[in-house]
């Protein structure tokens, strides 16, 4: 006789993704169908800090997992150091699809006695206080590139003993930027939280993969091309205006490049003024302090 499924559902307590009728609904069956199922807060916050419990479900046969996009799920197990199997894994997306389609999915009513509501007001008590924001790879699409590397100027990625990319410092990510995820041309880099699709672990369109990825001069982030262009146009003849002006006209430049970069990268206004001016200073370090 083959194992009873294991089953895994997702509260998402701190992000709040999932609507909470569907949340309600899954919870109430999964509570009276009287089977053995795990029911965690958040399972991003189980993945960035590498729960042993992702590694046990992991080696479930019969798994089934209700959370959200196949993908973000895929790529959340794999952070934890517990992939999934590619067959024998049920994956139900509560976020895309109707609860209803889920129930259909799941075991019948069967006199369980656990209260559901006590359940999810256990699961919302027990949610951590910081938002776990950081990306996952998608193996499946990752090309080894290691654009996302060069580009994250906070040390999240890194490359293991074979040289391929990690995600080394999740803690190190900045909350509700996106960025990294913009500037990959094969959209391998998934942040389960974020609003929109392909980014969040939703579907890759044909559409999607025809888009042209930003392309970002990091330098320019931080400022040091640009005073250097300012410097090398004066050198050997006259400066065009007073050498005092340099700072002005390089940061004036470079903040038309940051204001351009948040429209098309998403990236939060704050963490934009968290990275370092030519100086080391970070930008609200120095607004704050003049």
């Amino acid at each position: 006789m083959p194992d009873a499924p294991k089953i895994l559902y997702c509260h998402c307590a701190q992000a709040r993704l999932l609507s909470d009728e569907g949340r309600r609904a899954v919870l109430d069956r999964l509570c009276a169908s009287g089977v053995d199922f795990e029911a965690v807060p958040d399972l991003c916050a189980l993945a960035m800090r590498r729960d042993v419990l992702l590694q046990k479900l992991a080696r479930a046969s019969g798994l089934i997992v209700i959370a959200c996009h196949a993908r973000a799920v895929r790529g959340l197990f794999a952070a934890a150091g517990a992939p999934l199997r590619q067959d024998g894994v049920q994956l139900l997306d509560l976020r895309a699809r109707p609860a209803e389609e889920i129930l259909a999915a799941l075991p019948p009513a069967a006199g369980g006695t656990r209260d559901a509501a006590q359940l999810a007001a256990e699961l919302d008590a027990r949610a951590d206080a910081k938002a776990a924001w950081f990306p996952v790879v998608d193996a499946d699409r990752c090309t080894q590139c290691m654009q996302c590397r060069s580009f994250c100027l906070f040390g999240v990625y890194g490359k293991d003993a074979a040289g391929r990319l990690v995600v080394q410092h999740p803690e190190n990510c900045k909350p509700d930027c996106p960025a990294c995820a913009r500037v990959c041309p094969e959209l391998a880099i998934i942040f389960p939280r974020y609003k929109q699709e392909p980014i969040n672990g939703g579907e890759v369109t044909a559409a999607d993969a025809a888009r042209e990825p930003v392309k970002v001069d990091v330098s320019a982030l931080l400022g040091g091309d640009v005073y250097q262009a300012l410097r090398s146009r004066g050198a050997g003849r006259a400066p065009r205006f007073a050498p005092d002006r340099d700072a002005a006209q390089a940061q004036a430049e470079r903040q038309k490049c940051l204001e351009q970069l948040q429209r098309d990268l998403d990236i939060p206004p704050e963490v934009l003024h968290s990275l370092p001016r030519p100086g080391g200073v970070p930008g609200g370090e120095r607004e704050k302090n003049s």
